[in-house]
């Protein structure tokens, strides 16, 4: 089975997400608004979607179960 990479950004004006080969080459990305005065819930709401990528099953690219982590950078 083909592995992927998954990717996603938590900003405070927007939420990206992005789809790799091992390679490092982009298959899919996504960027949507964070819209953070909506709430919590509206947030974890629009990084679920932006996970999906417009609705598209991660399971259609026959990819292994996905790991990760993820650490906040500080500027």
């Amino acid at each position: 089975m083909k592995s992927y990479i998954l990717g996603v950004d938590l900003g405070g004006t927007n939420i990206k997400a992005g789809l790799f080969d091992t390679d490092f080459t982009v298959i899919r990305e996504l960027s949507t608004a964070t819209e953070a005065a909506k709430g919590p819930a509206f947030v974890l709401e629009r990084i679920r979607n932006a996970v999906h990528l417009d609705g598209g099953a991660w399971s259609c690219f026959g990819a292994d179960p996905m790991h990760g982590n993820g650490c906040p950078r500080f500027a």
